[in-house]
C-alpha cells in the first residue's frame, strides 16, 4: 500500500510537516520508523521547498533541517522523501551541506520549450473537460507560452495569470495582457 502526502512549508513548515504525516497515518509522528506498518510505503514530497528560505527563514541548525538530515533510511522508516526545489535557491541549499550530501538522486529538469508550455497550460482542461467543452484559445495559449518561455522564474507567474484567466472565466486572449498582472 502507498500513501502519498505533498505538502508547501511555507512560514510554518514544521506544522505543515506534522499535517502531511498525518495524512500517511493519523498516528504519525516525525519518527517515521515508530509509525510505518511493514505493508505500507510513504512517499513524502515537499513541494517548493525554497519556502524555507523565502518564507519561514529558518536558521542553518533550525529543527526541520535537523528532522530531514535525520529522517530513516527507507528500509526502517518506508518513506521517500522527495523535495521540489527551484534551481535559482540551489545555492542557499548548498549551504546545507550534511541535507544537500543526502541528495542521492537529484534530477535537474532543464527549461520547458514553447511547445511543452503550451501542452502543460492545455493539459488540465482536456483531461477535466475531455470532450472539449472548455478550451484555452489558441492565440492565448501561444501568447503565455512564449511569455512564459523568456525564463524558467516565470513560471510561478504563468500559474497565477491561470488561475485569474480561469476564476474571470476568459479564456480568450483579449482577457491577458502580460504575466505580472496577476500578481497585482
Amino acid at each position: 500500500q502507498v500513501r502519498i502526502a505533498i505538502f508547501r512549508p511555507r512560514d510554518q513548515p514544521l506544522a505543515n510537516l506534522d499535517d502531511a504525516l498525518s495524512q500517511l497515518a493519523p498516528n504519525a509522528s516525525r519518527d517515521l520508523a515508530a509509525f510505518t506498518p511493514v505493508e505500507q510505503i510513504n512517499v513524502l514530497i515537499i513541494d517548493q521547498f525554497e519556502e524555507v528560505f523565502t518564507q519561514a527563514h529558518l536558521p542553518v541548525d533550525a529543527e526541520f533541517f535537523q528532522w530531514l538530515q535525520e529522517a530513516p533510511a527507507f528500509q526502517p522508516g518506508r518513506t521517500h522523501i522527495i523535495a521540489t526545489v527551484r534551481s535559482d535557491y540551489l545555492n542557499e541549499l548548498f549551504n546545507l551541506t550534511k541535507l544537500y550530501d543526502l541528495n542521492r538522486y537529484g534530477l535537474n529538469l532543464r527549461t520547458m520549450t514553447v511547445d511543452e508550455l503550451s501542452e502543460t497550460i492545455q493539459r488540465p482542461l482536456q483531461e477535466c473537460f475531455p470532450n472539449g467543452e472548455r478550451r484555452f484559445e489558441p492565440a492565448l495559449v501561444q501568447k503565455l507560452a512564449q511569455d512564459a518561455s523568456l525564463r524558467p522564474t516565470l513560471l510561478p507567474l504563468l500559474q497565477v495569470t491561470l488561475q485569474k484567466l480561469w476564476k474571470q472565466g476568459s479564456l480568450k486572449l483579449a482577457a491577458y495582457t502580460n504575466l505580472t498582472d496577476a500578481i497585482q
